[in-house]
């Protein structure tokens, strides 16, 4: 499973405003937001209103253990009044932990965490959380998180937070999953759901056959100067620069009956008449292809071709430690040495 849902953040119920007691906190205010990220799954999100006092000031919640062993990180949308960076002399520094019934929030060899890292303003931030030194004690059986204020320098804030998937991201078999969401079951023909299958998988008729036949590095579309990056105790770490591409895809009603193929042909232009593809918590572009292949004038049918851009975020971040200290030094030789 590439993507595991934890938490829309479109409730504030599951979530607790407490002080550094572990009391009702009054300076950390939680409420549902009626406007989300456009390209999270639920149209809600969760703000959190950060008041004077609330230095040390925790939001958190308690989940059914997940087991989060298979997945490379933790993905979610962000949006803050001001830039948050994690470094030290920020006025404002929140930083999310994780716990398990193993090794809790409270305990005192729990201390992994990562400081929140994005712009300020109406812009959505995407949060990318990597988990590979996450320990295995909490790793396995995640039971609690929380987003702590560490701290703040008393102006009032607002924090929406929105759409928490752990993700283990494979380029191409997501897209292929996410176009089987789109085709698979959907359909009612003759009371029955028209399955989708991507080839050379096959299935009864009708059906709707999925082929991909074309995979581009698109280097035009690679973001310049572009990094994601998130910050802990130890410094900064930087995530490889995402890889751009275009995946190809023939799309093909498989029926006896032209009346079940035109109906078909309608509704897989109507799925993707929108032109974006839901992957994870992010949306891919999708567009109709005219382009032609070879042993096109074998086909019954006009093909329906979808080129989907997409990103390849393979990879680990690397750890960049900042220079203290630069020392130079020259030696003198005589001419001509």
């Amino acid at each position: 499973m590439p993507y595991l849902a934890i938490d829309s953040f479109d409730l504030a119920a599951p979530w607790q405003a407490l002080t550094p007691a572990l009391a009702p906190s009054a300076a950390l205010t939680l409420a549902g937001d009626g406007i989300g990220h456009p390209m999270a799954q639920v149209a809600a999100s969760l703000r959190a209103t950060i008041l004077s006092g609330a230095t040390g000031h925790r939001l958190r919640r308690a989940l059914p253990a997940v087991d989060l062993t298979g997945f490379a990180r933790l993905e979610f949308w962000m949006r803050c009044d001001r830039a948050l960076t994690g470094r030290p002399e920020d006025p404002l520094r929140i930083r999310l932990r994780l716990g398990s019934a193993a090794l809790s929030l409270n305990a005192i060899g729990n201390t992994w965490g990562r400081f929140l890292v994005g712009q300020a303003g109406a812009e959505w931030s995407f949060v990318t959380i990597s988990l590979g030194d996450l320990p295995a004690a909490i790793r396995s059986a995640v039971s609690q998180i929380e987003f702590v204020v560490v701290a703040t320098d008393g102006a009032e804030t607002r924090l929406w937070l929105d759409e928490l998937m752990a993700a283990a991201p494979q380029l191409t078999s997501d897209v292929d999953q996410a176009l089987l969401r789109m085709l698979d079951g959907v359909l009612i023909l003759g009371g029955n759901p028209v399955p989708g299958r991507v080839a050379p998988a096959v299935a009864a008729n009708p059906y709707i056959r999925v082929t991909q036949y074309r995979a581009r590095r698109a280097r035009e579309r690679d973001p310049v100067g572009f990094r994601r990056y998130e910050r802990d105790d130890a410094g900064l770490l930087v995530w490889p620069a995402p890889e751009a591409w275009e995946l190809t895809y023939l799309i093909e009603p498989i029926a006896i009956t032209r009346a079940e193929i035109a109906t078909m042909l309608d509704f897989v232009q109507g799925q993707f008449g929108r032109q974006w593809l839901s992957v994870g918590n992010r949306v891919n572009r999708i567009e109709p292809s005219d382009m032609l292949v070879e042993g096109d004038e074998a086909l019954t049918l006009p093909p329906l071709r979808y080129v989907v851009s997409a990103w390849s975020d393979a990879g680990v971040p690397r750890r960049e430690l900042p220079v203290t200290v630069s020392q130079m030094s020259f030696d003198i030789q005589p001419a001509g040495a």
